[in-house]
């Protein structure tokens, strides 16, 4: 069984047919053929080659093909400086703000934007109009929420 040649036997062959019929008058479409630097093949050939080695071991190209490019290693980009959130106590807010963190299911003695905004979330998800048949409820937790923001901004300013 003759073994099946590689890619780079098969493009020698055509390089060799190429160069063969060089004394010839260029048939059409073959004016390549006749002028090795508009030749496809040979550049094509130059790029699957590896480059020819010295005696010493190491390419003709020099030193860039003998040792791989150095990483260059970016500096560490500064950290940002984390938030510090503010808790309120809750029995220092007004009685509209304490019922309408009653209404998101906040309870505890501290409250921060961040927990308010988490659980009008959660509360939007559970009660919004496409997912629920009862809108009020959904437009209750809005309120709320727009209550107990509003009051948090405004300490939060001051």
């Amino acid at each position: 069984m003759k073994p099946t040649p590689s890619f780079q036997d098969i493009l020698a062959e055509s390089m060799a047919r190429l160069e063969n019929t060089e004394g010839e008058a260029p048939a059409e479409g073959r004016e390549h053929a006749t002028n090795p630097s508009t030749n496809p093949l040979s550049s094509l050939w130059e790029l699957l080659t590896p480059p020819p080695l010295n005696a010493s071991g190491s390419t003709s190209k020099g030193k860039a093909y003998d040792k791989p490019a150095p990483k260059s290693v970016a500096p560490a980009a500064p950290r940002k400086p984390q938030k510090v959130e503010t808790h309120w106590a809750v029995k220092d807010l007004s009685l509209a703000t304490q019922i309408s963190l009653q209404a998101l299911g906040l309870k505890g003695e501290s409250v921060t934007v961040r927990d308010l905004k988490r659980a009008f979330r959660r509360q939007a998800l559970e009660l919004h109009p496409d997912r629920s048949n009862n809108a009020s409820e959904f437009i209750t937790a809005q309120e709320a929420y727009e209550t107990a923001l509003k009051e948090l901004s405004q300490k939060k300013a001051a």
